[in-house]
């Protein structure tokens, strides 16, 4: 019987061994720090900071489990966890469910754009609102913190807005592209429409 090689979500971990990068890269290893996810657990990571790179060879890092944030490509290292789990779907065979039929219907007011990433006020003021509104952030970014975290990429990006019918800046979405794949960098919205 012969078989066919078919592209699933992925759904397992590395652990206990976690993927190599791809060749001649040099890792710094962090020490342990708070973990973003689990409040009992301690997190580390490997990166290096890139100044440009191919969507392709990004994409080999993704496959490894690295991510990005601004010019640092990380990799989560911790010790006896690898609960962060790249979500992938495989769009040729993606089908909204009914819970994501009845969201598509209740935002038709929304427009959305995609173009390169570009940093604004309203966009900042927006990103602080949603970090102490949605995640209880005390501090509000500067500028410069947001303006590298988000906009500052060593590869190809886009930028999507969410407007409502008013146009109204709802929601921003950070996506970088490689040839086999449009990544989710960072997505962050009005908390008051948590609803749609």
């Amino acid at each position: 019987m012969d078989r066919v090689a078919v592209a699933l979500p992925q759904v397992f971990s590395h652990f206990p061994a976690l993927p190599p990068p791809p060749a001649g890269v040099r890792l710094v290893v962090s020490s342990d720090h708070a973990c973003s996810y689990f409040d009992d657990r301690a997190a580390r990571t490997r990166a290096f900071w890139a100044a440009s790179m191919p969507g392709g060879l990004y994409h080999r890092f993704m496959d490894a489990g690295f991510r990005r944030s601004g010019r640092v490509v990380y990799q989560p290292v911790c010790a006896a966890c690898r609960a962060c789990v790249p979500l992938r779907i495989p769009v040729g065979s993606f089908a909204p469910d009914k819970t994501q039929r009845r969201v598509w219907r209740r935002n038709q007011d929304f427009s959305v754009t995609f173009d390169a990433p570009r940093a604004t006020a309203e966009k900042h003021e927006l990103y602080n609102r949603y970090r102490r509104d949605w995640h209880g952030g005390e501090d509000e970014h500067s500028w410069e913190d947001f303006v590298g975290f988000l906009y500052d990429s060593p590869v190809n990006t886009l930028e999507f807005e969410y407007r409502d019918g008013d146009k109204r800046l709802i929601g921003v979405g950070i996506c970088d592209v490689s040839e086999e794949s449009l990544s989710s960098v960072y997505f962050y919205f009005d908390p008051a429409e948590a609803r749609r």
